[in-house]
């Protein structure tokens, strides 16, 4: 096996992984949220630790995949035999990310003011949101650096680009 294959599937493996470590997060926050929500004004800063945790997390994570994608990219892995399954739990995680989001303005708008913490926890959101839509986007751009082109399907030149459109809109 070569080292190239074995970096491939190291890196899938270590995102599969990564994935199932920002869900378990995203329900550790889920119930930081609750807890922010009945206790902020008796336990501010048990809610504040908390907070805190959460957006450390996140940040920590935003940080993993913008390396990931950094090495797929440098190292041109070919993602290919796990893309699928791949993007789906992207796609998955991408949607618990945007329910967490959710969570926590809903849980701003409770609050009445602003809570540094909570507005660290929202940034980072956004950020660790951000890193894994990159993510995704250079599997996406792997994929077609290592697909086959299908003959007649190849345009280097705008001219040559034009023809490939006119020849596409003729075939439909």
């Amino acid at each position: 096996m070569s080292a190239a294959v074995l970096e491939a599937a190291s890196v899938m493996q270590l995102t599969g992984r990564h994935i199932e470590k920002v869900n378990k997060d995203l329900r550790v926050s889920a119930r930081g949220g609750w807890l922010a929500r009945a206790f902020s004004q008796v336990f501010g800063a048990l809610v504040t630790g908390i907070l805190n945790k959460d957006a450390l997390r996140m940040e920590d994570s935003a940080i993993w995949f913008k390396g990931a994608a950094r090495f797929a990219l440098e190292a041109n892995l070919d993602p290919r035999d796990e893309l699928a399954a791949m993007l789906l739990e992207i796609e998955k995680l991408k949607a618990s990310m945007q329910r967490s989001r959710a969570q926590g303005m809903e849980l701003r708008g409770h609050i009445g003011s602003s809570l540094p913490a909570l507005d660290r926890v929202l940034a980072a959101q956004a950020d660790l949101f951000e890193a894994v839509e990159a993510f995704r986007w250079t599997l996406l751009e792997l994929q077609a650096n290592h697909s086959t082109i299908s003959e007649g399907y190849a345009a280097t030149t705008p001219d040559g680009l034009d023809a490939l459109f006119d020849r596409m809109a003729q075939e439909q």
